[in-house]
């Protein structure tokens, strides 16, 4: 170490430091010099001889960089399907609650719901009934009627490959609207106060598939309320299609109730 690069130590001019001085004088490994009425201790560089400098090698750095790189590579699309699953999940309950809410005011009005009159069993003119019935209580962006543009192209069954049974953006029978809130909203009637709902909760956003973001409901006379397709012990005659092996074309169609009761994309049996 050169002269310029000793550390140095000031002391009032008389001042002591015990650890410096003792009765001999100055401390082992120190010299004394003075300045401008101070004394200035420069430190020998044998002083500090012992310590020890340690730090890591290239390689261990990139060693560890690759390991935490393979730990991202596996967990994070785990991560990420798990976020989408929950986001999904919550928007299936505000669709759910928000269709409660528009019946509860509809009953309000209009009474009980076996009463009403939503045309004949699967009509298009009975799907417009059900539609003016509740369009005061959604806000709606885009009205397409029997018409195509307010669903996804192509909504997939349970399995994300095989084409749903029933195509909403192009079915016939269906009065289709687009609410502002981004959902994609079908309504079906099936006569005597009872009607069904078709329901892409995050309109043309993927996956577009049945029980993950393609959804229905129908209502419940004896309660005036709505009811998710699939609830527990009971059976369509289209039969229980929420399976997650099935390549079944109707697959997904009854995974509503199951969704939101576990509250994950969970399609084991009850």
């Amino acid at each position: 170490m050169t002269k310029k690069e000793k550390s140095a130590f000031t002391l009032a001019e008389g001042g002591q430091s015990p650890l410096l001085y003792g009765d001999e004088g100055v401390a082992e490994g120190y010299s004394c010099v003075e300045t401008k009425g101070h004394r200035v201790l420069h430190t020998s560089k044998n002083m500090y001889s012992h310590i020890i400098k340690k730090g890591f090698t290239l390689a261990e750095v990139l060693i560890t960089l690759g390991v935490i790189g393979v730990v991202a590579v596996v967990t994070m699309p785990i991560l990420i399907q798990k976020v989408e699953e929950r986001i999904l999940i919550s928007q299936l309950k505000q669709a759910y609650a928000m269709l409660n809410t528009a019946t509860r005011m509809i009953v309000a009005k209009e009474g009980d719901l076996k009463y009403l009159d939503v045309g004949t069993q699967n009509s298009y003119a009975g799907a417009e009934k059900v539609k003016k019935l509740y369009e005061p209580y959604l806000k709606i962006s885009k009205d397409c009627g029997r018409s195509a543009g307010c669903f996804p192209q192509v909504e997939y069954a349970l399995d994300g490959s095989t084409p749903y049974v029933w195509q909403p953006n192009t079915h016939s029978l269906y009065y289709k609207i687009r609410l502002e809130n981004g959902m994609s909203l079908g309504f079906w009637s099936g006569g005597n106060g009872a009607w069904y709902f078709f329901i892409d909760i995050n309109g043309d956003k993927k996956p577009n598939t049945a029980g993950k973001d393609y959804f229905s409901f129908a209502t419940r006379t004896a309660t005036n309320s709505i009811r998710p397709f699939g609830e527990r012990g009971r059976v369509s005659s289209y039969g229980e299609f929420c399976d997650k092996n099935s390549h079944s074309s109707y697959n997904g169609l009854f995974c509503t109730a199951r969704v939101l009761e576990r509250e994950k994309f969970d399609y084991s049996p009850w």
